[in-house]
């Protein structure tokens, strides 16, 4: 069993959920006068919500840690394996049905 978080409806590493969260995020638009777009930047410390106005930064604070579901990520591999033994078993039942007829 291998930890993961539950981001976007995909089940990502533990290590790779904040970056997949804050680095999916589009900039936000605020129509106006003046206007803003606001951002999430990775720096060195963690990730960053920048707002610009006229393309000059005007604020840059830190990220909120968000939560996430957990999940496993390991699970795809298992549903995948059980399929496959499920056709292998059909066939040799097929096989195994077939071959006192020839």
């Amino acid at each position: 069993m291998s930890a993961g978080h539950i981001v976007a409806g995909q089940c990502v590493d533990v290590a790779a959920s904040t970056d997949a969260y804050y680095g999916n995020a589009l900039p936000t638009h605020s129509a106006g006068n003046p206007a803003f777009i606001s951002t999430f930047t990775k720096s060195a410390s963690g990730w960053t919500h920048e707002t610009y106005q006229g393309g000059v930064l005007v604020s840059s604070v830190a990220a909120p840690v968000p939560t996430f579901s957990t999940c496993d990520t390991t699970e795809g591999f298992f549903d995948g394996m059980q399929l496959g033994w499920a056709v292998a078993a059909a066939m040799v039942v097929v096989y195994v049905i077939r071959r006192p007829y020839r």
